[in-house]
């Protein structure tokens, strides 16, 4: 087996034990209905590319999300109670918001903790699919599969290290007897 394939084999078994750890606890405590949102944010976190110095950057966005979801259904309920068609205030709402949300979050807060636009969009979609509510449920599950993210790449190079020092230990007693 090569070396990549080994390391990316380490990977995901950190990132099976890592994930299973932490969703096993949060199962049993009053979020238990509210898992799916770690995926999310596990799998977002890990497609923007899940540096652990970027963790704030993941965190921010992801509540900018949550803040972002409830403009829009403040948006959206103000529309239609004005009689509105439905399709035309859901239009409006989702061009009005996704413009700001990427305009924002790239261009004035590219360079800030602000700055990763999936994750901004991981809150938002969260917070639409419990209506604007739950939102302790809705911040703490993605936050726990951000940091689920981060975690699997320094635990895995633990381990690596690790493994790593241990083949140079034997490769010197192997050696020293010649």
């Amino acid at each position: 087996m090569n070396e990549n394939t080994s390391y990316l084999l380490k990977m995901s078994l950190v990132s099976g034990v890592l994930a299973g750890l932490v969703l096993g606890i949060y199962q049993i405590g009053p979020f238990g209905n509210l898992m799916w949102p770690i995926f999310i944010g596990l799998g977002v976190t890990f497609a923007s590319g899940a540096e652990l110095k970027k963790t704030p950057n993941y965190l921010c966005c992801m509540v900018c999300g949550v803040i972002w979801a409830l403009i829009y259904l403040q948006m959206d309920n103000f529309l239609r109670s004005t009689g509105i068609n439905i399709g035309v205030v859901t239009g409006v709402c989702t061009l009005v918001i996704t413009f700001v949300v990427c305009a924002v979050h790239m261009i004035p807060l590219a360079k800030t903790w602000f700055n990763v636009v999936p994750l901004v969009f991981a809150g938002l979609t969260v917070t639409f699919s419990q209506g604007g509510q739950n939102l302790v449920g809705v911040i703490l599950g993605l936050s726990c599969g951000i940091l689920v993210a981060v975690a699997i790449e320094p635990v895995t190079e633990m381990f690596m290290k690790k493994e790593n020092a241990e083949k140079k230990r034997q490769k010197s007693l192997l050696e020293e007897k010649m």
